[in-house]
């Protein structure tokens, strides 16, 4: 499988610990144009293999950080759709969260 902009992996996990550092998530929109890809579209398996990464490496998944402007929410949880997430990708939602809060940017709230 060929991952769309994985040149630019390095510099996109870069841009997703500042933005756990910061605390507050973002918008795939916002988080676009500040990598200059638009709304993210086509990101998606980059955005999965940071994920996968991260997992593997004992750490939270900063992709959490990112989140839909519809429901509020990643619009992937558990590995899943979730566009509307239901009961338990919620409840993961928050989990994943605020272990991405307590590795980067503790205190911060968690908005699940």
């Amino acid at each position: 499988m060929v991952v769309k902009f994985i040149d630019r992996k390095n510099e996109i996990r870069d841009a997703l610990f500042q933005v756990a550092k910061n605390g507050l998530p973002m918008t795939y929109e916002n988080f676009g144009q500040i990598v200059g890809i638009w709304r993210m579209r086509g990101a998606k398996d980059l955005l999965d293999l940071i994920a996968k990464e991260e997992k593997a490496k004992r750490e939270p998944d900063v992709t959490y950080m990112l989140h839909s402007a519809a429901t509020k929410y990643p619009s992937q949880i558990g590995g899943q759709p979730a566009k509307p997430p239901t009961a338990e990708q919620m409840r993961l939602a928050r989990k994943e969260m605020q272990a991405v809060i307590n590795r980067h940017c503790p205190g911060a709230v968690n908005p699940y």
